[in-house]
């Protein structure tokens, strides 16, 4: 048990770090892909994945904590046959590469 948790039930809103990817976090992915200019009808989301956090990071992770949540996306753009691979952190909205 974690040190300041208490044994009441969970909210339904609490996500853990490897949590599937919901709907409104590929939704963020793709507005901040579109924020950096990565964007258009030629883009392809080729690949779409959690990155899971090291265990160090789960280890030490409670109910209730903020969550890590970084997505690999591979964006390949079909006019020049050119793939991107990127992390994008959704908690702060930002392209970690």
């Amino acid at each position: 048990m974690c040190p300041h948790s208490t044994p009441s039930a969970a909210p339904s809103s609490v996500i853990h770090p490897l949590d599937p990817i919901t709907a409104d976090e590929v939704q963020s992915m793709k507005q901040i892909l579109a924020d950096a200019g990565y964007a258009g009808s030629s883009l392809r989301y080729s690949y779409v994945m959690l990155r899971e956090p090291d265990h160090a990071t789960l280890d030490k992770f409670c109910s209730g904590d903020p969550v890590p949540r970084e997505i690999g996306v591979l964006l390949l753009d079909q006019n020049t046959n050119v793939a991107r691979e990127m992390v994008v952190d959704i908690p702060t909205r930002s392209i970690v590469y």
